[in-house]
């Protein structure tokens, strides 16, 4: 009965290596190695689907401005231009005085020494002096000193600009449903035809407006929206781009065409796996 028993035992003690032999035999040392690939490649999509984002962009036409747009100056009465306080290229800001407009009444009041009431004044104020709406840079004078403007008529033209040393802006033009999603503070590659983006990249941007520009042609997308994008300058007032350290050091001049493409959004893998 002993020796049976020391018989059974060491039997049991063996099973578990056979089992063990047994399964090294179905999976085998390289099936091993390639499960243990799978598993660490799982493991990097999960780290990559919570830590790395995808960019959402939109990209569209854009064009080099030294201004934000521009305004009419639109004389709504008509009479002499009696002065003209302004040339082009100059720049004025909201409220300043661009000419004043002498009316056949005003004159009228004038020569006869009239005493005027604070109604017939304020008309004289308003019908006499042309002060400018926007600040910007006067551009497209219509008239000189003397001439005679009809009602309703164009003096020229404001081109929006915050101050005199702001540098040139991005304009991009888009559909609605390209705007749709871009906001106030969303970064910004461009990339201007007049530069090299192989020794440059991109012009690195931020977007500082969104506003409606007006109707398009085109009768899919009819509402046109206006971007505009501010260049990002260093300490000493250089461009930066994507490339670093290029050496990039002259001007970018208006007119110049490009495209603007507009980081809008951030998605992560795991947000597109849960939705």
């Amino acid at each position: 009965m002993v020796n049976k028993s020391i018989f059974r035992n060491k039997a049991d003690k063996g099973t578990p290596k056979s089992e063990h032999a047994a399964l090294m035999t179905v999976i085998g040392p390289g099936n091993l190695l390639i499960l243990l690939g799978i598993i660490i490649f799982l493991v990097g999509v999960m780290i990559y689907a919570v830590t790395v984002p995808i960019n959402i962009t939109t990209t569209t036409d854009a064009v080099v401005a030294y201004g934000e747009g521009t305004v009419d100056v639109v004389v709504e009465n008509e009479g002499i231009l009696s002065q003209l306080a302004v040339s082009n290229g100059d720049y004025v800001t909201r409220g300043d005085l661009l000419g004043v407009l002498t009316t056949e009444a005003t004159a009228t009041w004038v020569n006869n020494g009239a005493v005027l009431t604070d109604q017939q004044k304020s008309l004289v104020k308003r019908q006499t002096m042309i002060v400018a709406m926007e600040s910007g840079v006067i551009s497209n004078l219509n008239f000189q000193d003397g001439a005679y403007i009809p009602k309703n008529s164009t003096l020229g033209k404001i081109v929006k600009r915050e101050n005199e040393d702001t540098t040139v802006v991005v304009q991009a033009y888009s559909s609605y449903e390209g705007a749709v999603n871009v906001k106030q503070g969303d970064k910004v590659f461009v990339d201007l035809e007049s530069v090299n983006s192989d020794q440059y990249g991109y012009l690195r941007g931020i977007v500082r407006s969104v506003t409606l520009s007006g109707l398009s042609q085109d009768e899919e997308s009819p509402i046109e929206m206006l971007i505009i994008i501010d260049p990002k300058v260093d300490d000493q007032g250089n461009y930066i781009w994507t490339k670093e350290n290029n050496g990039f050091n002259g001007e970018i001049t208006a007119g110049t065409s490009g495209t603007a493409t507009i980081f809008t959004d951030q998605l992560y893998l795991i947000d597109l796996i849960i939705s």
